[in-house]
């Protein structure tokens, strides 16, 4: 994934890959490796003064191919830990129609 450009590391050149993943580090990650040619929607989530500005148009790209919703309180809490449902949910919506089929 490095290799890929997908996980980059931290700006101070550290990797830390047993660190926990944030809702905002994921959404960086999948709308890399997805390569939308968007620059996403003007964001409304309730908390969009949180996401740090390295996260912004990966997070306004995903909420445009609607593969990030928020929660009901219309937050997104880009510094929460993701968690492995959460990673699921927005990979599988990800995936073009017909991708996941049995068997």
């Amino acid at each position: 994934m490095s290799n890929s450009s997908i996980v980059t590391g931290y700006p101070d050149g550290t990797f830390k890959p047993n660190d926990r993943v944030s809702r905002a580090e994921f959404a960086v990650m999948l709308m890399y490796m997805l390569k939308p040619q968007t620059e996403g929607t003007a964001l409304t989530l309730t908390d969009t003064s949180k996401i740090g500005a390295w996260a912004k148009k990966a997070v306004a790209q995903a909420v445009q191919a609607g593969i990030i919703s928020g929660y009901p309180d219309g937050s997104f809490r880009p510094d929460a830990d993701i968690t492995r449902a959460e990673m699921a949910v927005m990979i599988a919506r990800a995936l073009p129609e017909g991708r996941l089929q049995s068997g």
